[in-house]
Formats: structure tokens, C-alpha cells, sequence
């Protein structure tokens, strides 16, 4: 029996519990001695149950099983009815326990009876019971006291035993012979063995005489009496291929339309089988030498490759011995498809690789694989309706949550083009809860469903927009960039405003080119301190007032040239403190300066006097610029891809960021927050180490082997989507014969005039 591991950590001091934060809970230590009302509630708590407990350590703390839901973030509550799982909660400020954890009691009708090993008050041996007789007992009994009662028994047999002859036992029924069976998949049938002809399965030197015949070792009987090895009869052949899960039909046609053969109530197990079972790479000559010798005789048999299945080999194994005959599958089969080919497929999806840079690799290492034609088929049948099945299943959930809550939806959004320029084929448009940080809906276009590749965007917008509010529910916020498109199409009733990092990003690129013009050079300096000026604005304006928000952002004009009181009606002097010119190192520009006068123009220009009031608060969509770095994982911009292909890898990057986008701040020891400090990757600086989630994987591999397992492959509803036609289908494509023709007289005339100008030169 392997020990049981021993938990360390800090346990939790409520009665009746034990638990850690190595159980998957969440721990929380008591409040400190700061807050003593809520600090006196908590040890008010524990002494209700345990009148031993005094006063907390820096040890005690209290799991989350004795608090209510309602002392966590509601954001816990709606991240776990979504399927995501919250590992590290934080408590509410002002949450108090008040569950206490159930303690059964010893009852004497309907408790377990715990067996006991016990002697009986004897003074002869003979009337000492066995040692494995055991007692029942009608209380459950603490480990510690069975073990010391056990300890008592066994020594107390020992002093009371007499003189007489210890009773004994048979080794034989005290040992067992560990032994491994190898030979699993084939069933013994010694009735009608298949025999093949000896002459060629035989040594010619056989044919000598009996002499030449050198005695055979004899098989293990264990292994024959256990039916561990089958010699199938010619009868029951024809049977077999019908029957067995492990046969595989000859031709691809027949591959693709046969049956799939499977027990109902074992699909669970077969799928977490498939997800446990473990793959090794074995080189050819190793796996044949395991089949050269017989299992049953030990005599030397014919074995040969019958059929390589991509990832799969079929062996046939023959002996000319005894007759004995089978055929082995290196892999399970799910129905017609080896598993580990529709594992293959589905891994190199759902890691967001391409196929034909994957399968190259495994050309170069000579491993056996599938054909890129197979992966596509795969992908068609199975993998995109596991995909499309997983997103419309979260999205559902997340919808149906929102309309019970019944409150107005804050949204951030933002476009992302498959290539630079505008050139691009697709466009796809995603909107992310900022309030859950949860990519909630991504839309994609194609180029030519509208005019051209910049009104792709808008299109995009569009379709989310809709199909959001068609679920019931109300945009109350909208925050994108200064999108002109967008900004006109923004319905009345919603508050729109743009994101700060877009505004930044562009203003900071026409400062910096302005500071490289002659006697401008004084900029540079300010750059950094203007654009974190331009962030301050409305994060230290939370109410959102336009007027007061514009009047600090020009104010900027008057500090840079050391002028602090301004000619505003709401903000008229700055807020920072008395400024100490000994530790300064920028130098103010002079006023009526070449630079002062262009600054001015930008601070002052009319495209940052209409975007400056519009500018978020609070909520801002930098988090969908890392969405947008995970898509490029999942379909890098130099690839390009199906719709299909676009759609589904779109959607296993929202998956992916759902999963791992939301991750709290790391705490130290004391309770603190946790800061790094990141360094440029060429400094060699610090790095951060941090646990990527991809359990949204586990969940399409069930869905994609539960599929395959249940139909045909020619019976898959694939799902139909409204696709736009190609790009290139709007062009006349001529014939192939026609083309080639018409290449090679452009070689002859292109040789004639050649051969003319040759004849010309004297």
C-alpha cells in the first residue's frame, strides 16, 4: 500500500476541519489587530465549537468552506457558473465565518462497522481465534486507537499461548507469485488451430530428419491456463472482422463509411483513457523484435508490417510451430479512426500550430504520421464543430447569467486585421466584458462582404453589437478607439468614449517627430512627462466631466514653461506640490519659443479638443491588445487559413484568454502585494513564472472523441455555416489544358524572335 503523502501547511482551526491549501481550498488568515471588531467576530466564530481556543497565531487561519458565498466578489459566483475555475479567492473587507462544518455522530443502528482485530480473554491458545478473524464494532474508531488496540492484541496473544504447537498456516497461501502477463490481447482457442504451410514458415534443414529437430521450451502455464493468447480459427475469421473493435477495413473508402463500433456505457471511460493513455516514440526494429518469437512455443515465427495507419501499425505475427496466429493494433481504434491519428490532428489545432510546419517535423525525425489531407478532414468533421460546440456552450452560459443579473452590459472593443496595410483578407471585431475581463463575442468578416478592407472593422462592430443586444441585453458603455466609422454608428443611448492607450499612442508619434525638428530639440525630454500627463487627465477625473478633463490637458502648455495658475473656469491651478529645482533635470522652454508654439498646436488642435472629453475614466481596453497577441499565437498574420480554419482558431484564443487572462496579484508571506520588476529582454532582467491554464483543451478532446465514437465520419453534420465565397471566385478561372498551351506558345514566339534577332546580327 503506497504512504500517504503528508500535507504541510497551515491548517485551518475551525472545528471538525483540517484543511490546507494543498486540499484545493482557499485559505485566509484573521484579521489583524488593527480591525478588532471584525478580528473579535472571527475568534467568537472558532470558540463556538472549540472552548480550548484562546487567541489566533500567525499560524490560524479559517478555509472557505465556513463562509457563504455572499463574503466573496460576485465575479467568483459568475466565473464558476462559466466553468472557470477561481483557485486563489480574496475575501470581502468585511466577511465574517458563519458555517460551521457537520460532525457526525456515532450512532449505534446505522453506523459503518469498522472491523477490528481482537483476541479473546483466554488463557489457552486453542481458545485463541485466528489473527484475521476480524471483530465489528458499531462506532467508527479513531486510526491512533485502532492502531494501539491492534498493538494490544498482538502482544497479549503472545503471553497467553501454551506449550502445545503453534497452529501454522501453508506458505502457499501466504505467498503469491507476482507475475506479469504480456501476451493480453488474444484469447486462447486450441480447438481448431490455423495451420500455415510448414514449408514456408520452416528451416529446410527440418526437412533432414527428426533428428535435426531441436526440443522446444515449454510456454508458461500460467499464461495458457489464464487464456491470455487466442489462436483464431478459419471459421470464426470472417466472424472476427465483424465483430472486433480492432479491425480495420482495407480500402479508404471503406475506412471512411465504416461503422463505429463502441459500448455505450463505457464512453466516459473510453475518453478518459484517451487522455491518460501516454505515447511513446519506438523505432521499427526494436517493436519487431517483440514479435519474433512465439509466445506459446518459443519458437522463432514470421512477423510482418500488414498496414501502417499514419500514427498506427498493424502487425501479423505467425508461427510455424504450433500454429499459432494474430494480428496486432499498436493504438485503440474509435470506430474506423486510429486514436492516436484524430489526437494528432486535434493537438496540432489546439495548440494553435500549423499543420504543414508540424508534420514536417515529424517527417524529419522519420516518425510515421498522417497526411496533411487527413488533418484537413479531421479538422472538417471533428474539430470545428468541437470548437464551435465549446464557445457556443460558454456563450450561452455567460448570456443567461447577465440576464438574470438584469444590469447593463460595460463593454470594451477593438478590430484586428489579419495582415498590415489595406490589403487584408480578413477582419475580426471582439468585444470583452470589462467588467470580468472576459472575451465575450468575436465576429469575423472577409474582405469582400464589404466595399473594402477598412470597412471591415465597422462591419464587424456591427454584427457584436447586434447579436448581443438579439440576446436581450443593454450596452451601457462603450469603450473603442477613434474609430470614425464607429464613432458615427454608436447608438444615442450609449456612453461612448475612446480608450486613453490609443489617444497616447498617436499623440506621442507626432511629439516625437516634432522633437527631431531644428530648434525643437528641447521636446525630447517632455515627451515622457506629457504623455503620462494625458493618462492623468482622466484617471484623476472619475466623474467623467468633459470641460474639467479638457482644461487639464491644456494646461500642460502653461507648466511646461513653469507657469502654474491658468486662465480656466474649473481648474485653474495645478495639483502638484512645491517642485524642488536643485532635483530637477528637465529644463522649462522659454515662452513664445519654436517649440512652446508647436506644442501648443498639437495640445491645442481641434482633433484633441473633440477626443479629450470623450476619453474612459475608469475602464480602458488594453486588455484586448493582449487578446490580440494571443491570436497571433493561434493564427500568425504570415499563414493564411480557411474561414473556418480563421473562425475556430479566433475562438480557441478567446478560450485561451478566458482561462488565463484574469489572473489576481501574487501576496507575500505577510499578506502584502507582490511586485516585479520587468526588465527589457536584452538587459537580461527579471522574469515572472506564472501557471498557464488549458483545461478548455481536456473539454474539446472530450467532445471531438465523443463525436467520432457515436457516428460515421460521413454522418458528422458539419456545421453549415453562411461563408462568404472565395476572393477568387469573382475572377473567370480558365481551363488547365488552355493554360498550359497558351504558356508554351508564349515560349516558342519568345524562342522564334530570339532565333531572329540572331539571324539578323552579322
Amino acid at each position: 500500500m503506497p504512504k500517504e503523502k503528508k500535507r504541510t501547511g497551515k491548517y485551518c482551526v475551525a472545528a471538525g476541519c483540517t484543511s490546507t491549501n494543498a486540499d484545493n481550498v482557499s485559505i485566509h488568515e484573521f484579521p489583524k489587530e488593527t480591525k478588532r471588531d471584525l478580528r473579535r467576530k472571527w475568534i467568537h466564530f472558532v470558540k463556538t465549537k472549540r472552548q480550548d481556543f484562546t487567541q489566533p497565531t500567525r499560524y490560524s487561519v479559517l478555509c472557505e468552506l465556513h463562509f457563504a458565498p455572499e463574503c466573496y466578489p460576485a465575479e467568483y459566483r459568475i466565473k464558476q457558473s462559466l466553468g472557470i475555475e477561481v483557485k486563489k479567492k480574496r475575501l470581502l473587507p468585511d466577511a465574517v465565518p458563519t458555517i460551521h462544518l457537520t460532525v457526525p455522530k456515532p450512532s449505534t443502528s446505522t453506523s459503518t462497522n469498522t472491523p477490528l482485530y481482537q483476541a479473546s480473554p483466554c488463557t489457552n491458545a486453542s481458545h485463541v481465534p485466528e489473527t484475521g478473524q476480524p471483530i465489528a464494532t458499531s462506532t467508527p474508531l479513531r486510526v491512533a486507537f485502532r492502531k494501539r488496540e491492534c498493538l494490544r492484541t498482538v502482544s497479549s496473544v503472545g503471553v497467553q499461548c501454551s506449550g502445545r504447537k503453534p497452529s501454522q498456516r501453508s506458505k502457499k497461501v501466504q505467498t503469491k507469485i507476482k507475475q506479469n502477463d504480456k501476451a493480453v490481447q488474444c484469447d486462447l482457442r486450441p480447438e481448431k488451430p490455423k495451420v500455415c504451410s510448414i514449408a514456408v514458415q520452416c528451416n529446410r534443414n527440418l526437412e533432414e530428419g527428426a533428428e535435426s529437430v531441436k526440443p522446444c521450451r515449454i510456454a508458461s502455464t500460467t499464461v495458457l491456463e489464464h487464456g491470455y493468447l487466442s489462436v483464431p480459427s478459419s471459421e470464426d475469421e470472417a466472424e472476427d472482422k465483424e465483430t472486433d473493435t480492432d479491425y480495420c477495413p482495407e480500402s479508404a473508402d471503406e475506412l471512411l463509411s465504416s461503422e463505429i463500433s463502441s459500448n455505450d456505457g463505457a464512453d466516459h471511460d473510453d475518453n478518459m483513457f484517451q487522455k491518460t493513455d501516454r505515447k511513446y516514440i519506438v523505432s521499427e526494429s526494436k517493436l519487431m523484435g517483440l514479435f519474433s518469437i512465439c509466445p506459446t512455443c518459443s519458437f522463432s515465427t514470421l512477423c510482418q508490417i500488414k498496414k501502417v495507419l499514419g500514427t498506427m501499425i498493424k502487425i501479423d505475427q505467425s508461427c510455424g510451430m504450433c500454429g499459432f496466429q494474430r494480428t496486432w493494433d499498436s493504438q485503440e481504434m474509435i470506430g474506423a479512426i486510429p486514436s492516436g491519428n484524430l489526437s494528432l490532428s486535434a493537438a496540432i489545432l489546439f495548440s494553435g500550430l500549423i499543420p504543414s510546419k508540424g508534420l514536417r517535423f515529424l517527417n524529419h525525425m522519420n516518425v510515421a504520421a498522417i497526411a496533411l489531407s487527413t488533418f484537413h478532414q479531421h479538422q472538417k468533421y471533428y474539430l470545428h464543430p468541437a470548437v464551435s460546440t465549446l464557445w457556443k456552450e460558454f456563450q450561452n452560459n455567460y448570456f443567461d447569467q447577465k440576464t438574470k443579473q438584469g444590469d447593463g452590459l460595460v463593454l470594451g472593443g477593438d478590430g484586428r486585421v489579419d495582415t498590415p496595410g489595406h490589403s487584408a483578407k480578413y477582419g475580426s471585431y471582439a468585444m470583452l466584458d470589462m467588467d470580468l475581463m472576459l472575451v465575450i463575442d468575436i465576429q469575423l468578416v472577409q474582405s469582400n462582404e464589404v466595399r473594402g478592407s477598412f470597412h471591415m472593422e465597422k462591419e464587424g462592430f456591427i454584427r457584436s453589437v447586434d447579436f448581443i443586444e438579439s440576446k436581450g441585453l443593454k450596452i451601457e458603455k462603450l469603450v473603442t478607439d477613434r474609430h470614425l466609422q464607429i464613432q458615427k454608428h454608436v447608438r444615442e443611448n450609449t456612453t461612448h468614449n475612446y480608450d486613453v492607450w490609443h489617444v497616447a499612442k498617436g499623440f506621442k508619434k507626432k511629439v516625437t517627430a516634432m522633437s527631431k525638428l531644428k530648434d525643437c530639440e528641447s521636446l525630447q525630454p517632455w515627451i515622457k512627462s506629457l504623455c503620462n500627463h494625458l493618462y492623468w487627465v482622466p484617471a484623476s477625473t472619475p466623474s467623467g466631466h468633459g470641460q474639467l478633463m479638457l482644461e487639464k490637458w491644456q494646461s500642460v502648455c502653461n507648466h511646461v514653461q513653469n507657469i502654474h495658475e491658468h486662465d480656466g473656469d474649473i481648474f485653474q491651478s495645478c495639483e502638484h506640490g512645491p517642485l524642488d529645482e536643485q532635483k530637477r533635470r528637465k529644463k522649462w522652454l522659454e515662452k513664445g519659443s519654436k517649440a512652446s508654439v508647436k506644442l501648443e498646436e498639437l495640445v491645442m488642435s481641434k482633433q484633441m479638443q473633440k477626443d479629450i472629453p470623450k476619453l474612459s475614466p475608469g475602464v480602458q481596453t488594453a486588455s484586448l491588445e493582449g487578446f490580440h497577441s494571443v491570436i497571433n499565437q493561434f493564427a500568425p498574420k504570415m499563414f493564411g487559413f480557411s474561414y473556418q480554419g480563421m473562425l475556430s482558431r479566433l475562438r480557441l484564443a478567446a478560450l485561451h484568454y478566458n482561462e488565463n487572462g484574469m489572473r489576481e496579484q501574487a501576496f507575500t508571506k505577510d499578506g502584502q502585494p507582490q511586485y516585479n520588476i520587468i526588465y527589457p529582454k536584452f538587459k537580461k532582467g527579471g522574469y515572472t513564472v506564472r501557471e498557464v491554464k488549458i483545461g478548455y483543451v481536456s473539454k474539446l478532446m472530450d467532445i471531438v472523441f465523443s463525436n467520432a465514437r457515436e457516428s460515421k465520419i460521413s454522418q458528422v453534420e458539419v456545421e453549415r455555416m453562411e461563408a462568404p465565397p472565395p476572393l477568387c471566385s469573382s475572377f473567370e478561372k480558365p481551363d488547365k489544358a488552355s493554360a498550359i498551351l497558351e504558356m508554351k506558345s508564349r515560349y516558342r514566339q519568345a524562342e522564334n524572335v530570339d532565333e531572329m534577332n540572331d539571324d539578323g546580327c552579322c
